[in-house]
């Protein structure tokens, strides 16, 4: 691809651990991989979360928190564009890579992926690369053991010193937010699964509401919220797993620059399971697409 995905995300984490006081994070090592815990022992934070996100997409997108609204209350949203959609989402940051030794078990993500090859969309979209360093992120309530690095070694055909891992359970500040900054990367995995030609997309915008922590930790309970709402942490959990649903995207085609846009799509017809990188179920097809944009979930472009 020529984009060296394993060697931008190596930079975020270099730069991950040379901030690991300000970021809350901590670096070590485990069988001489370097290993970035921004969870598991670790408190993480707002920040790390964006960097992870970043390090999950080969540092190939900008991702923000903006201010936003649900329904009648303000939120924060994490906004994730790429001008490299395919390569960022499909290519690098789908949690597609299942870790499983021993006791422990985790979800990969990150360019490791590409260097390894081992999921079908990597031949079928091209999108494999050569590397001599590899980096990936787990989504894991435990730091990875010195068997976990040894398989992954075997697996990427690389010494341990080479890979660098970034590690932090989904229920923490920065495992939440990566999640979360999925938006793009779930509907480009909807579009692969309909077989939408995903070599025409060129750029990509999603957006989704950053909900609270579980355990009943209201971390980040809307702006505006009133304060019984507030400090319902299970209802307002209840009321974000529903939210998370709308996730909106805006995809610009190759065709943009051939051709003006023809008629505005309807959607499609999506079930979530949000917060989960397969947060959509697709159960129809688009009724009608535009050259220019698709959208996903409950909003519509008007």
């Amino acid at each position: 691809m020529g984009l060296g995905l394993n060697q931008r995300s190596f930079s975020v984490l270099d730069g991950m651990a040379r901030q690991a006081t300000d970021l809350r994070v901590n670096a070590q090592t485990v069988e001489g991989a370097r290993v970035i815990d921004a969870g598991v022992h670790a408190i993480g934070g707002l920040d790390a979360g964006i960097l992870l996100a970043h390090a999950c997409m080969a540092d190939l997108a900008s991702i923000q928190l903006v201010p936003g609204a649900v329904g009648d209350y303000g939120c924060t949203l994490v906004q994730v564009a790429s001008d490299h959609p395919v390569a960022a989402c499909l290519g690098s940051q789908y949690a597609g890579w299942q870790v499983s030794v021993g006791k422990y078990f985790a979800m990969a993500s990150g360019p490791m992926r590409a260097l390894a090859g081992r999921e079908p969309l990597f031949a079928e979209l091209g999108l494999g690369e050569t590397a001599d360093i590899a980096v990936g992120v787990l989504e894991a309530g435990k730091l990875p053991t010195p068997e976990v690095v040894a398989y992954l070694a075997d697996r990427l055909k690389l010494p341990p010193g080479a890979i660098s891992l970034a590690v932090a359970p989904t229920g923490s500040i920065a495992g939440s937010l990566q999640v979360v900054a999925r938006s793009l990367e779930t509907a480009l995995h909807q579009m692969h699964e309909i077989h939408f030609p995903l070599a025409s997309i060129v750029s990509g915008i999603g957006t989704a509401p950053l909900g609270q922590l579980a355990a009943g930790v209201a971390a980040f309970a809307p702006m505006d919220a009133p304060p019984v709402v507030a400090g319902a942490a299970g209802r307002w959990s209840r009321l974000m797993r529903a939210l998370d649903a709308m996730r909106t995207l805006s995809v610009m085609s190759s065709a943009t620059w051939r051709r003006p846009s023809a008629t505005p799509i309807l959607g499609l017809a999506t079930k979530s399971i949000a917060p989960n990188s397969s947060a959509l179920s697709v159960t129809s097809a688009p009724r009608s697409v535009s050259v220019e944009t698709i959208t996903t979930g409950m909003g519509r472009r008007r």
